[in-house]
């Protein structure tokens, strides 16, 4: 991750549920109001009247390597 950074590129990955980012978050957003931004909808196959819409928001912590979280 940090070649692709260090040469400007870009990446997404998948942060492992033994992260401690991971524990973090999920204890951070018992407590606190997030923000959750609407960012793709989509039809639910299994409910054709409701569509089911991803969220996303920004974490207020980085990485332990300094990289940038957003969950959704």
């Amino acid at each position: 991750m940090k070649y692709i950074r260090d040469n400007e590129g870009r990446f997404i990955t998948v942060l492992p549920r033994s992260r401690r980012e991971d524990g973090w978050f999920r204890k951070y957003i018992q407590t606190h109001k997030v923000a959750w931004e609407d960012v793709e909808r989509h039809q639910d196959l299994n409910n054709a009247e409701q569509p089911d819409m991803m969220k996303m928001v920004e974490s207020p912590i980085k990485s332990s390597e300094g990289f940038r979280i957003v969950w959704t």
